[in-house]
């Protein structure tokens, strides 16, 4: 791809520098939320986590009060760089109080510990102020895609996802939702390490919509876990429209780059 590409705004023409030589998400206009590992400063490996800053303008951070469920911050995983990791038997988790609604794409650059097997493991959910939620879940469990997800969700409703055959290696994943109310496959695209994903139906997901925004589990409006994470992040970077394909892979080769994935 030529580092820069040539649009049209209010009848002008204009340029701007794309994959080759972009340096931060933000240079990508609506980006909502940006949480970077690679960013936390004053922690040294196997420190507890208890805030991962949001460097996006909402400065929306996740936070853990409670030491026994703080993530820790370990160095050198992926591609020689930190991450957070959540640790799924304890559990640990941030609260993540951004309430992001309708389009939207999520960028997630992760590194599962074991396989979910029978069970379901939550490294993302975020609040919306309708309420409902979105949740982006793995699971092994059968009549369910391996990766899972759910945007405005208002209680139980059916999912959508696909099954790229998850590992313990570190991936990036990629998804965008319109918007639609009552959404569908067809309202979702989806992207597995720098590749498109067809997105099909997947199984039901049944939602309390006082649950808290999270990074690393479900959890409840009294702060009691679920579905725990057990594994890495390294990133999440969350725009508040569907990008369009230049910018979708001017981020995706960010990342790609920075984890040599």
């Amino acid at each position: 791809m030529p580092p820069f590409y040539l649009g049209t705004r209010r009848g002008l023409i204009y340029s701007r520098k794309r994959s080759v030589g972009l340096s931060s998400p933000l240079e990508v206009s609506g980006c909502v939320l940006w949480h970077d590992a690679n960013q936390i400063t004053g922690l040294n490996d196997g420190d507890k986590v208890s805030q991962w800053d949001d460097l996006s303008v909402n400065l929306s951070h996740a936070t853990q009060a409670a030491a026994a469920n703080k993530p820790l911050y370990k160095t050198g995983i992926i591609n020689g760089k930190p991450v957070v990791r959540f640790v799924g038997a304890t559990p640990c988790w941030l609260l993540q109080p951004l309430n992001i609604n309708g389009a939207k794409t999520v960028f997630m650059v992760f590194k599962l510990t074991t396989l979910p097997g029978a069970a379901t493991t939550t490294p993302l959910n975020t609040k919306h102020t309708t309420p409902s939620l979105s949740e982006i879940l793995f699971t092994q469990i059968g009549g369910y895609t391996e990766i899972t997800f759910r945007d405005d969700i208002t209680g139980s409703a059916l999912s959508v996802g696909f099954s790229p055959g998850i590992n313990t290696s570190p991936h990036i994943f990629v998804k965008t939702y319109n918007g639609v109310a009552s959404s569908n496959p067809t309202s979702y695209t989806a992207r597995y390490d720098k590749a498109a994903a067809t997105v099909i139906a997947s199984g039901s997901l049944n939602r309390t919509l006082t649950n808290k925004g999270a990074v690393g589990a479900r959890v409840s409006s009294t702060d009691v876990p679920g579905s725990a994470y057990n594994g890495d992040i390294a990133e999440i970077i969350i725009y508040s429209s569907v990008l369009a394909g230049v910018d979708q892979l001017a981020v995706e080769t960010y990342l790609a780059n920075k984890y040599s994935l």
